[in-house]
């Protein structure tokens, strides 16, 4: 549906597309060497409030799951258990769950 939703909405406005390609795909080349790409591979995208699981082979997205948890839920559950503040928690969450 969405893709024949979005090619309809784009030829209306006389754009023809030729291919579609998923953001988690684009992310996955982006990150993994073209030297790697022929193994399986999983990349972990830990945001702020979900994770993003994604295992790819080839140039292909074999597997793609968003996990409602993020660093946030590490620096509450941190705060909570540690019994301090949430921004004492969020400086010592691992350094993993960071944002950049």
């Amino acid at each position: 549906f969405f893709l024949d939703d979005v090619t309809t909405r784009l030829r209306n406005m006389d754009i023809k597309p030729k291919h579609f390609f998923s953001t988690p795909a684009g992310e996955a080349m982006l990150y993994l060497p073209e030297e790697d790409r022929d193994r399986t591979a999983v990349l972990i995208d830990i945001g702020y409030l979900n994770t993003e699981v994604m295992a790819v082979e080839g140039d292909a997205l074999i597997f793609h799951k968003v996990i409602p948890m993020g660093g946030a839920n590490m620096a509450v559950d941190l705060a909570y258990g540690l019994k301090i503040k949430l921004h004492s928690a969020e400086e010592i969450k691992p350094i993993s769950f960071r944002q950049p």
